[in-house]
């Protein structure tokens, strides 16, 4: 088992080891960028690991369970969940079923890391993917109140599609809004295909969670949501500084967040070799 904590320096000696798992890899990047991600955590490499040490960590209550796998090997892990510190080595057993290679990145509950309190996801404000093709574009996608931006990157359902051409990246936050609708880069879901978004959704929180339907169908809004300015304003506060950061990431890369009472919490910066290597 491995730990890591980004406020201290050197993170670890380790680092080098835990660069071969894709979502710890898009960890470190976006820590390296100084996005809003998870500060400390521990990889959880074998089913025999000794989980006291989290088991005493007080700050780890809440925690959530990520599968990851060396790039390349963990494309049909399921996507990761609430559990019991308790549960994490049966966790693994479960996922290693599905890949042999399989390890669980253990982190705090993405909504106590962002305002310091339990959310459950039926409750999240929202998700986002934004998507940079430097010298092209940075393409927003975005979902409303109690989806979270798996429902994106497992293309479930994207709600609105902001796409910004290069050129306009640095100009006002409210211009860049209006002419990206103007040009045309716009595209919102229709009603119909937000019902039906709407109602998977519950499905899946009652089919795997047990979340009960009647906080669902209070939480999560019948009405279409849509990504408006003060939204994009929030997503920018992590876009921008990336834009801008001096960190070379790339030509093609993606960052991860949900948004948590007004403020973004970034999962990962998500690259391309993520899976491809």
């Amino acid at each position: 088992m491995y730990s890591f904590n980004f406020n201290e320096s050197p993170i670890s000696n380790d680092v080098d080891a835990l660069m071969c798992f894709g979502k710890v890899r898009g960890l470190l990047k976006g820590a390296s960028a100084g996005l809003p991600v998870a500060q400390r955590g521990y990889l959880v490499t074998d089913e025999d690991d000794d989980i006291n040490v989290i088991v005493e960590d007080t700050d780890f209550s809440n925690v959530v369970c990520r599968p990851d796998a060396p790039i390349g090997k963990g494309n049909n892990l399921p996507r990761g969940r609430d559990v019991e510190v308790t549960e994490i080595l049966s966790f693994l057993k479960e996922i290693r079923k599905i890949c042999k290679d399989a390890v669980l990145l253990v982190l705090k509950s993405p909504s106590v890391e962002a305002v310091g309190r339990y959310i459950p996801r039926y409750a999240v404000d929202g998700g986002a993917m934004v998507i940079v093709h430097k010298g092209s574009n940075v393409t927003y996608e975005y979902v409303g109140a109690g989806f979270d931006v798996g429902d994106i990157t497992r293309g479930k359902t994207v709600h609105s599609r902001v796409e910004v051409p290069w050129d306009l990246r640095n100009d006002k936050e409210a211009s860049i809004f209006w002419q990206t609708k103007l040009l045309g880069g716009r595209e919102d879901i229709s009603h119909a295909g937000y019902v039906v978004s709407r109602q998977e959704r519950i499905n899946e929180l009652q089919n795997k969670f047990n979340f009960d339907e009647v906080l669902l169908q209070k939480h999560i809004s019948r009405q279409r949501p849509s990504l408006t300015l003060n939204t994009f304003r929030c997503l920018n506060r992590v876009v921008q500084p990336v834009l801008h950061s001096g960190v070379d990431f790339g030509n093609h890369y993606g960052i991860m967040m949900n948004i948590y009472e007004s403020h973004p919490y970034v999962f990962e910066l998500w690259l391309p070799s993520r899976s491809s290597l």
